[in-house]
């Protein structure tokens, strides 16, 4: 599934200068990312002074919102925005040029491939679900990697200034360590409830596949009573898996929401301590939950699309069975020519 794509000299352009474009378009929107960090602190600032204003301190005027104004539209529209545009766009050309290159090899062995059932469905759903599924969370996950080494650094600046991190005590890294420890943890339930997906949805997959093969079949003959009671029980199989697959896809959903429902507050209470002593005022306690988030993003994204991995992994596995099948079929050829 790698080698047709990456190992192809076809191919070649769009595999490694199409990634390494993509790869340069993540550090720009990285680069302007950081720089609305800060401009998340000036704004709670600005915001600050207005409500609380200090005898003898600092008070926003307009000419500060509208300087605000102007760093959002440069950073936000011109910078954010534009460079995520061009990465999706080229993602989804590399996308389609990997689907090519699977659709390609598998119909050169399509004469020994086609007895295997649900082969079509295969090659015209499954190679283009597996390349835009796979193109998509790789070029967003290297998206939020290179966010998580831009954000470090912001991390540990915002983490020295908190006087204590509630079971993480008061380094520097504090804050750092209760962020990332959290967000481990909520894969936990993910995981345990997620593991048989795959499995399921391939068994899915397979009876889906006996079941249209038989109807398209009776189409063009006359259908006699066995093979309607035959349509009837590959159904209810059908019928019985696919409500396992929705058991199952329910405790994901579950434990994916319960997951990004506390994550969206824990950062918040690791900080609140120290704002509540004084120790911090209200920007840098908004930019310090901003930066959190952004660094922890990739793990948050993984567990935001969790069901497409599962889906991912289960489309894999299909695939994987061309590949033994095609290993399998070169070897018994090899022996038999061997013998002969």
């Amino acid at each position: 599934m790698f080698l047709q794509f990456f190992g192809d000299k076809k191919y070649a352009l769009w595999a490694y200068l199409g990634w390494f474009l993509i790869l340069c378009l993540a550090i720009f929107e990285c680069f302007f990312d950081t720089h609305s960090s800060y401009l998340m602190e000036y704004y709670a600032n600005c915001m600050q002074s207005l409500l609380n204003p200090t005898p003898g301190g600092y008070k926003a005027t307009v000419n500060d919102f509208f300087q605000f104004i102007y760093g959002f539209l440069w950073i936000e529209i011109a910078g954010v925005s534009l460079c995520n545009a061009c990465r999706a766009i080229l993602g989804n050309f590399i996308a389609f040029k990997w689907r090519t290159a699977l659709n390609n090899y598998y119909l050169k062995k399509w004469e020994h491939l086609k007895i295997i059932e649900g082969a079509s469905q295969r090659i015209q759903e499954d190679c283009q679900k597996f390349a835009v599924i796979l193109e998509t969370i790789a070029i967003e996950m290297l998206y939020w990697f290179c966010k998580a080494f831009a954000f470090y650094r912001l991390v540990v600046k915002y983490g020295k200034m908190l006087s204590f991190v509630p079971f993480f005590g008061s380094h520097s890294h504090s804050l750092l360590f209760a962020a990332l420890s959290f967000d481990l943890i909520c894969f936990i339930p993910l995981i345990i409830s997620g593991i048989k997906l795959p499995s399921i949805e391939y068994e899915n997959q397979v009876l889906e596949a006996s079941y249209r093969k038989k109807l398209i079949y009776s189409e063009g003959v006359s259908i006699q009573d066995e093979d309607l009671t035959t349509i009837r029980k590959l159904f209810i199989e059908v019928k019985k898996n696919s409500f396992q697959m929705y058991k199952h896809m329910m405790f994901v959903d579950s434990a994916s929401t319960a997951t990004i429902f506390f994550r969206q507050y824990f950062v918040g209470l690791f900080i609140i301590p120290s704002y509540l002593k004084g120790d911090i005022d209200f920007g840098i306690y908004t930019a310090s939950v901003a930066v959190v988030n952004n660094m922890l993003r990739i793990l948050s994204y993984i567990r935001q699309e969790w069901s497409n991995l599962i889906e991912l992994l289960s489309i894999k596995q299909r695939l994987d069975g061309f590949e033994i099948y095609l290993k399998e079929h070169s070897e018994t050829q090899t022996l038999v020519g061997n013998q002969e």
